[in-house]
């Protein structure tokens, strides 16, 4: 059950962070498109406070913990560009900003993460994102808290 509830959570939070960011920022109205990404990452906070929210409800607590260490090391974000490399469309992020992100030195959108605060060095970044899959899976596998 806690597997199940992280990997739903995971693909609607990752999913809706796809779809909204790059809804918000193809806006049709240049002038409007601060203003869209500005309610698209205030929903985005919604959508993760209601996950949280019903995970608590649901009981799955260590889908919940596994739910923020995701956030916190850069996994969501890491998801964010499968979607993008998976989906492809043109006028939207896609397979081109996969390649051009891991082609970089640093990935400097990761300083919030925690390893993003001492560095953004693109291995350190990614050295991160797979520690923090595996601890997100190993909370989720253990005896339920």
């Amino acid at each position: 059950m806690e597997l199940l509830a992280l990997t739903l959570a995971t693909l609607i939070y990752t999913l809706y962070d796809y779809l909204g960011y790059n809804a918000a920022q193809n806006h049709p109205t240049p002038a409007l498109r601060n203003s869209a990404t500005i309610l698209y990452r205030h929903s985005q906070a919604l959508l993760a406070l209601l996950i949280l929210f019903v995970l608590f409800l649901l009981k799955a607590y260590n889908a919940l913990l596994a739910f923020i260490v995701f956030h916190f090391t850069f996994v969501h974000d890491a998801l964010y560009y499968i979607w993008a490399y998976g989906i492809n469309p043109p006028h939207m992020e896609n397979r081109r900003t996969v390649h051009r992100i891991l082609s970089k030195p640093t990935i400097p959108h990761a300083r919030w993460t925690f390893v993003g605060i001492f560095t953004i060095q693109r291995t350190a970044i990614l050295i991160q994102v797979v520690v923090g899959f595996l601890s997100g899976l190993l909370l989720v596998l253990i005896r339920p808290l």
